[in-house]
């Protein structure tokens, strides 16, 4: 098991970095989430909340939580959550003079009052193939999409879940990533998400990472939706320890992949790649037959 550490990097103040990185503030904590009786959470979901963005992370089966993202400040918060526990939100900052994260158990007391639950249902739109046949190698800067024509269901978005492919590494599955949404096909445009979300999440079933959205009350639009997935900076994952060179030891750009499928025969679904700024290559390709592994839960109620 990791030892618990902690290590703000130039803390919460401007600072000229001598690694080229001017005026950037930088956060780095590694310790546990912990129950009140000192055993250890797992799969608890962490959130930051920093400037308009939000870095999502999870401990692991041992409690143990890697928690890293740039651009920090002394107002930026953190929520705890996991089944079971209460949810706690506290400032990043408190997290200095701490090795540990406890969370309380949740206890409840059934009354008299009678409650009507609502009927609620989750399904799934997108790409529903349980196995990709290929992996798509995710350049810097890069994004890839896809575009569910006709969602033919109506509700709130739930989760958003990304197959996150093996490609020669394990460790490339698990690397930060940007998840963005769009009404129709208006790539870049229409946004339904203003901020920025960034995860570094493990899977929770097989190559499956699910991004919890159901905090901010998205509908899902009646002209359709495109999920997607955008490749940070290179700068992003040297400085933050993700990778050691641009290039990997295979000499492939190390980066990250998803999985696609091939299916000719389905019109609802429709395959974006755009490449990195700079690139030769065309800037926005469709792929109709390469539907990469992204699904939508909606949560339909009654």
């Amino acid at each position: 098991m990791k030892s618990a550490k902690v290590l703000i990097l130039i803390c919460f103040t401007f600072y000229a970095s001598s690694q080229s990185y001017p005026q950037d503030t930088r956060f780095n904590w590694q310790g546990h989430v912990v129950s009140e009786d000192g055993k250890p959470i797992e799969f608890a979901h962490i959130q930051i909340n920093a400037k308009g963005k939000y870095y999502l992370f999870m401990s692991d089966e041992n409690g143990y939580v890697d928690i890293k993202y740039s651009n920090a400040s002394a107002s930026d918060s953190i929520l705890i959550s996991c089944i079971g526990f209460g949810t706690r939100r506290m400032l990043a900052s408190s997290l200095i003079t701490s090795h540990t994260i406890t969370l309380t158990k949740t206890h409840y007391t059934i009354g008299e009052v009678v409650v009507k639950p609502q009927k609620c249902k989750v399904k799934t739109i997108g790409n529903k193939k349980r196995k990709p046949i290929g992996h798509s190698h995710i350049g810097y800067n890069s994004v890839y999409a896809l575009h569910i024509v006709d969602p033919k269901v109506k509700g709130k978005i739930e989760a958003v879940k990304v197959y996150m492919h093996d490609m020669y590494d394990k460790t490339w599955k698990y690397r930060p990533f940007r998840l963005r949404l769009f009404e129709g096909d208006k790539i870049f445009e229409k946004e339904l998400v203003h901020e920025e979300i960034i995860a570094s999440l493990p899977s929770d079933g097989k190559n499956w990472v699910t991004v919890n959205l159901s905090q901010f009350n998205i509908d899902i639009p009646d002209n359709g939706i495109t999920v997607a997935v955008e490749a940070l900076s290179a700068d992003y994952y040297l400085q933050h320890g993700y990778i050691e060179s641009i290039i990997s030891d295979d000499f492939l750009v190390n980066s990250f992949a998803i999985g696609w499928t091939v299916d000719l025969f389905n019109n609802s679904l429709v395959s974006y790649s755009f490449r990195a700024r700079g690139s030769s290559l065309p800037r926005e390709e469709k792929l109709k037959t390469n539907n990469y592994m992204f699904q939508i839960l909606v949560k339909t109620c009654k």
